[in-house]
């Protein structure tokens, strides 16, 4: 599981336990099972990664596994071909994936999403945006100010891309790549462990504060290098998201962790809840240095 798919599905699958649980004493009797679906696609990417979960009463003990669907009949179709996808297991679940693996998302077009299970029909409908690229991308090589320092800025510490469209919407973020290595990346390389740039502050009392991936939102086409988005030293990845309305509401919602219930409004998957939504993504690597 990639950690935009943890950041983005895990803490709404918890969430779909307590759907039926707001109440006070809890209202057992009442729960009502629902299908939750995690679907992404990515321009330039193979279809990967599509998760079908069944929601949990609130009594229960939330396992994914438990939780995960695996029979379910999956397809994804475009005006001129069907993708059937084939199930695959894992750790934490299993996933979908399109039979078809040399696939990949094509820009400015509409996918239909069309999954059958327990004699249930969910469908849901992305259109592509356009892919993008840096006009300015960040430096390979950071180096961390020190916390004193971390609220100036400069020039040269700007990202700037093209525009995907208007009001466009975008999600940022810093993924670090390796928490263990760091000395091995120098030139010359030493034996040196990776640390944590701080011991505390990042995320505390959520869901996201074992993560290794901070994202944000922006809405326009350049923002700075902001040093709290560094949770450790050593190889990251810049990411810049430029989703589709569904993609975009579905991070608004449970994106920045430790959301506590559901906007109906927010759904994009007929006949269950949940997200089918796409987007095109800019990756870049960088690398964030110790102070000297």
């Amino acid at each position: 599981m990639n950690i935009l798919t943890r950041v983005l599905v895990l803490p709404f699958i918890t969430l779909c336990g307590l759907l039926a649980g707001c109440e006070d004493p809890v209202p057992t009797g009442d729960y009502k099972e629902e299908i939750v679906v995690q679907s992404f696609l990515f321009v330039g990417e193979p279809i990967n990664d599509v998760r079908i979960h069944r929601s949990q009463p609130v009594l229960d003990t939330f396992r994914l596994p438990v939780a995960s669907i695996r029979n379910a009949v999956v397809t994804i179709e475009t005006d001129s071909q069907t993708l059937p996808l084939e199930y695959v297991d894992d750790t934490t679940g299993g996933f979908y994936r399109a039979i078809d693996t040399a696939y990949r998302i094509l820009p400015e077009t509409t996918y239909r999403l069309r999954i059958v299970v327990d004699g249930k029909t969910l469908t849901g409908t992305t259109t592509t945006p356009i892919t993008f690229a840096f006009t300015v991308p960040p430096k390979d090589t950071l180096i961390y100010p020190g916390k004193d320092k971390e609220t100036q800025l400069f020039d040269s510490l700007y990202v700037r891309w093209t525009a995907v469209a208007p009001a466009q919407e975008y999600v940022p973020g810093i993924v670090n790549l390796d928490t263990t290595n760091y000395g091995s990346y120098l030139t010359p390389s030493t034996d040196e462990p990776n640390a944590r740039v701080r011991d505390d502050e990042f995320d505390e009392g959520t869901r996201l504060d074992g993560e290794r991936a901070r994202y944000a939102l922006a809405q326009t086409t350049s923002i700075p290098t902001v040093w709290r988005f560094f949770k450790w030293y050593g190889r990251h990845e810049l990411v810049i998201y430029a989703g589709d309305k569904n993609f975009v509401n579905w991070f608004r919602q449970v994106g920045f962790g430790g959301r506590t219930s559901f906007s109906y409004q927010f759904n994009s998957v007929e006949g269950g809840l949940g997200v089918f939504g796409s987007a095109a993504v800019l990756r870049y690597p960088v690398f964030l240095k110790k102070k000297p």
